[in-house]
């Protein structure tokens, strides 16, 4: 998979957490300081609520704190698959 999330923050504790959680999910990532030009081919940024001013992306996800971390994950796996809300979810079970 290429790379197509970038993570722009120079705020540590969000750098961390984030990249990290990227990486438990083998989600490639670039990182960038905020102002940095964002390449063309990335599909979202993720940053901080204060650094969000300084960057240029039609798609910018906000980091709003460690219990948020697992919803936006979950907003950066939509849009890598081209999704902004899905249809339908199914459930399984295994009864084994």
């Amino acid at each position: 998979m290429k790379k197509k999330v970038v993570v722009a923050t120079v705020q540590g504790k969000a750098y961390f957490l984030i990249a990290n959680q990227l990486k438990n999910q083998a989600i490639p990532f670039i990182s960038l300081v905020p102002g940095e030009s964002v390449p063309a081919k990335i599909s979202v940024v993720i940053t901080t609520e204060r650094e969000k001013q300084s960057l240029n992306h039609e798609k910018i996800l906000v980091f709003h704190g460690e219990d948020d971390l697992e919803g936006l994950i979950d907003e950066v796996k939509k849009f890598l698959l081209g999704k902004e809300d899905f249809e339908k979810i199914v459930v399984g079970l295994d009864p084994g």
